[in-house]
């Protein structure tokens, strides 16, 4: 994730959202996604806008997704039987 040009940590801002650093956007992430907590109070926790939040979840989610085809693996059917086992 450091190596895109989102999460970049050593990229300079342009116009729009500046680059976040990987560990800040990881952390926001997960946290929104395992907690309860309404959007402004993990933002006012990580100091940062609702807004930039939003994005950032977005920018990860997406960023996840893409490597799912990489990343994640179906187990074989034998792999599957074994389970079942």
């Amino acid at each position: 994730m450091e190596h895109t040009e989102r999460f970049s940590s050593t990229q300079r801002p342009r116009r729009g959202t500046p680059p976040t650093a990987p560990a800040t956007a990881l952390a926001v992430t997960l946290w929104y996604l395992g907690t309860q907590s309404a959007q402004r109070d993990i933002a006012g926790r990580f100091d940062i806008s609702q807004g930039h939040l939003s994005v950032i979840v977005k920018d990860v989610v997406d960023f996840v997704c893409g490597l799912s085809q990489t990343v994640n693996r179906w187990p074989t059917e034998p792999q599957m039987n074994d389970v079942k086992e």
